[in-house]
């Protein structure tokens, strides 16, 4: 059933706790305030542009347990300083078109469920997006830009980025803890501090046909990690102590990464098996 919102003064909480499952909430243009949210059904959220209907999450914003699909579209959601925009354990959520933005901490987190995101906005954020264990993740079309720590961090999940705008993060993406990432086809710009993409502790990742731009480090291999480097373009990366690409700590790097990658207008080495002055941020 479709239920709609006119009057943005309504308690869009209550009318989400009451919802049936499969119900598909439409939001008119306007401010909303919700209050923290328990998601307990199969349901829908769509309003009418990213810009033009948005939401102030207070308290712990949306939580999802156990929920088997929980879809939002066409949203701008601002979160508070001290807790998620929309948190996910056992279940799986899907945004398309929507804007996260204003948390300190991490506009979304996903423990052991399924997540996908398709045209979405990620900016002004400590993290973009928290991934932890047994989080499946697909990431298509979005952009990732001024979130403070890193866009995007991986623990003990898996996540696939294609088609994404990463741009003046602290750190662009954090493969760890035995993570498995695919990195595909993806823009990285201006990260003149933490590496652009980063993998560590016995994590695995393909990095494959991205172009960074004005990044200090563009990948870092570290602690027992393989990788796969090929088909990217790095233009005006490194610097005079800092490689453009750095692998230490016992990893195992596929192929030939001077042979199989181009290299432009550098300002430091092109690869080191070490590197110094970067930041590895933890969670």
């Amino acid at each position: 059933m479709k239920v709609v919102v006119k009057d943005n003064e309504a308690d869009l909480a209550r009318i989400i706790r009451n919802a049936s499952s499969g119900d598909e909430i439409l939001l008119e243009k306007g401010d909303y305030v919700v209050d923290d949210v328990l998601v307990e059904t199969d349901l829908a959220i769509t309003g009418k542009g990213n810009g033009l209907t948005r939401l102030s999450l207070e308290g712990h914003g949306f939580i999802c347990d156990g929920v088997r699909k929980f879809r939002i579209e066409s949203l701008t959601l601002i979160g508070s300083k001290d807790s998620e925009i929309l948190s996910l354990k056992y279940g799986r959520v899907e945004a398309t078109n929507c804007d996260f933005t204003g948390c300190e901490l991490s506009s979304l987190q996903v423990e052991v469920g399924i997540a996908k995101f398709e045209r979405c906005h990620f900016y002004r954020n400590g993290y973009g997006v928290l991934l932890g264990e047994g989080s499946i993740i697909s990431v298509k079309d979005c952009k990732f830009s001024e979130n403070q720590i890193a866009a995007i961090w991986i623990k003990g999940g898996d996540l696939r980025v294609e088609g994404s705008l990463f741009q003046e993060n602290g750190l662009g993406v954090a493969v760890v803890w035995s993570s498995r990432a695919k990195l595909i086809g993806n823009t990285f710009l201006n990260h003149p501090i933490d590496p652009a993409v980063a993998v560590m502790e016995r994590a695995d990742a393909i990095v494959s046909g991205n172009s960074f731009s004005n990044c200090r480090c563009g990948v870092l291999v570290s602690r027992h990690s393989t990788a796969v480097i090929e088909n990217n373009t790095f233009t005006s990366c490194g610097d005079a102590r800092t490689p453009v690409l750095s692998i230490s700590g016992n990893c195992s790097i596929k192929g030939d990464v001077l042979e199989s990658n181009k290299f432009l207008e550098l300002r430091g080495p092109p690869l080191a098996t070490c590197v110094g002055g970067i930041s590895e941020k933890q969670p």
